[in-house]
């Protein structure tokens, strides 16, 4: 039988295991949201009722995990394992999505593979023994920076470390790979590229004046932003600058590539849009707090800031704020295009939220509707 019949089944038998009263006043909040805030001024165990209906529905999705396809076209209120909130037990310090599974990268010098759909850890990646700075995939490897001094690179279905690139020049902050290279942005205020095969460096950029904390790719081009609050653009086969954007005020924390347009965030509170042709400033948008993390999807460019994130229009460059955490900085964004989600990571709480990526954007947990329609 297919998943998707399996689980219009499966929804039959929930309806029938739960009296009229609860399967009518769930259909309305399903498919009327004006109807969610009466049923919420009416009394809790209307609440408590629609909570049983969410828990039931969770363990359908993640049993029979019916295609993204078919979920998207539910009501939206039926996304029930989207805007749940994830209590880490460490310090996340990274986070990939990667298929059907998420990456983390800890504070502690481990990495974690975890099923996207149940959390059940596949792998512990044991080797780096401090922070781990920077995650990248590419095919079936894995590579790793962190302040140990080495960059790792890992078979991620083994779970095996077969290769490490180490030295004093290695405490990076970020690494990308293209290729058979691996470049690295380290702490020593260069970047550094690689042979995957040899762990030879093959060449060093010199040219910013603090620590590389961020690396994107574009064609031939490197981009890098840094401490020293500039972006620089190289040419990655000569290691030649070919130029400098200067206009932030603080560090460069994070880098997005947008078809030929460069998306930068920075601590002073501002993202910036770049001509990657010319280097020419196009567009600057301020924000009331500094920006930590980026990630787009869609027309939708999502800011990581304290206490918050931000959904920008990338249109209009309107933007809306997502409630989701008490004062905390959202240090960590991750973009699930295939299930059309967005993950924010917050620190000290160290929560996880998933946030569900279909007008109008929210957190699907009940008391951010609630926040929402109140």
């Amino acid at each position: 039988m297919p998943r998707e019949q399996s689980f219009e089944h499966c929804m039959e038998y929930i309806n029938l295991a739960i009296n009229d009263h609860v399967r009518n006043m769930f259909s309305d909040i399903a498919y009327d949201r004006s109807a969610l805030k009466s049923v919420m001024i009416n009394g809790k165990l209307k609440k408590q009722a629609y909570d049983t209906m969410k828990d039931l529905m969770g363990i359908v999705i993640k049993i029979l995990q019916p295609t993204p396809k078919y979920l998207n076209n539910l009501p939206l209120d039926l996304f029930f394992e989207f805007g749940a909130k994830i209590l880490k037990e460490f310090e996340v310090t990274v986070i990939v999505v990667d298929g059907n599974t998420i990456i983390y990268g800890s504070s502690e010098g481990f990495i974690q593979i975890c099923d996207k759909f149940n959390g059940v850890v596949l792998k512990t990646l044991i080797g780096h023994t401090r922070w781990i700075s920077g995650i990248t995939i590419h095919e079936n490897m894995l590579v790793s920076s962190s302040w140990d001094n080495t960059v790792r690179v890992w078979d991620k279905n083994l779970g095996v470390c077969f290769k490490i690139v180490e030295g004093q020049s290695t405490n990076g902050n970020c690494v990308l790979v293209d290729g058979n290279n691996i470049i690295s942005g380290d702490k020593d205020c260069n970047i550094k590229i690689w042979d995957q095969n040899t762990a030879v460096c093959q060449r060093s950029l010199s040219g910013h004046t603090d620590f590389i904390e961020c690396l994107v790719l574009l064609g031939n081009n490197i981009f890098s932003g840094s401490l020293d609050a500039t972006i620089r653009i190289w040419d990655k086969n000569s290691g030649d600058c070919l130029q400098v954007l200067k206009g932030h005020g603080c560090c460069v924390t994070c880098l997005c590539i947008d078809k030929f347009t460069l998306i930068s965030g920075s601590q002073d509170h501002q993202i910036r849009f770049w001509d990657t042709a010319s280097g020419n400033c196009l567009k600057r948008v301020c924000f009331p707090h500094e920006i930590y993390s980026m990630g787009i999807y869609n027309d939708s460019i999502f800011l990581g800031a304290q206490g918050c994130l931000f959904m920008l229009s990338k249109d209009s460059y309107d933007y809306k704020q997502l409630k989701g955490y008490n004062k905390e900085q959202v240090v960590h964004i991750a973009v699930d295009k295939d299930w059309g989600c967005v993950l924010s990571y917050g620190y000290p709480s160290n929560e996880l939220i998933t946030w569900r990526v279909k007008c109008p954007i929210e957190s699907l947990s009940w008391t951010d509707i609630v926040k929402k329609d109140s």
